[in-house]
């Protein structure tokens, strides 16, 4: 039996075999909603240094480099069954959406030097919402599975960031690679369900 250093060594110098494991892993466990990925836990063990070192240094900024790597793991997840082992390497395909999401991050970050001036921060003041628009968020909040809901006000309300709510435990036994991945989703289907009951 391969232990996990072993495996995530193989996987990340290329190895077929570990390729297809965490694959199929990741599908597995996207398809039955599990809330504690192996597969992506493996992924991101084997690839993250690496992806992030690259972002970094392409980027110059390590938030955004931050922000474009949790790019790449909602990317995997949503987009795993897409890689086709006859085409490219696992990890070949995996730096090309690395790539991808720095060129992407690469562009809002010019697009804010622009808005702002280099240097400053960006200062956006809301309008603040209509009644239509505050019970319509409240009906779409209320149609998110609790994990969501949780997710939602520890992050927008509480403030907290991934990393700080797996230190709080009031999500156990999920790793922060995950929490990255379903706040997204969470967040994302937030705003489709949003603008589902604002058109009602």
């Amino acid at each position: 039996m391969v232990d996990e250093a072993e495996f995530v060594a193989r996987l990340r110098s290329g190895d077929r075999e570990a390729s297809r494991r965490v694959v199929l892993q990741i599908e597995g466990d996207r398809k039955a909603g599990s809330g504690n990925s192996t597969g992506l836990e493996m992924f991101s063990k084997a690839f993250r240094p690496k992806v992030l070192a690259f972002q970094a240094q392409f980027l110059g900024d390590d938030g955004a480099a931050e922000e474009a790597w949790n790019d790449v793991l909602v990317d995997v997840w949503e987009h795993v069954s897409t890689y086709e082992e006859r085409r490219a390497k696992f990890s070949t395909w995996v730096f090309e959406r690395a790539k991808y999401a720095a060129r992407r991050r690469k562009r809002q970050l010019r697009k804010e030097q622009r808005q702002v001036g280099i240097g400053e921060t960006p200062q956006v003041i809301p309008e603040p919402l209509t009644r239509s628009q505050r019970q319509a968020v409240r009906r779409a909040f209320r149609r998110l599975n609790e994990t969501q809901q949780k997710l939602v006000l520890l992050n927008s309300v509480a403030g907290l960031s991934p990393a700080e709510i797996v230190t709080s435990g009031k999500i156990p036994g999920c790793p922060v690679e995950h929490i990255r991945v379903y706040l997204n989703r969470a967040y994302k289907r937030l705003r489709n369900l949003y603008e589902e009951e604002l058109s009602l």
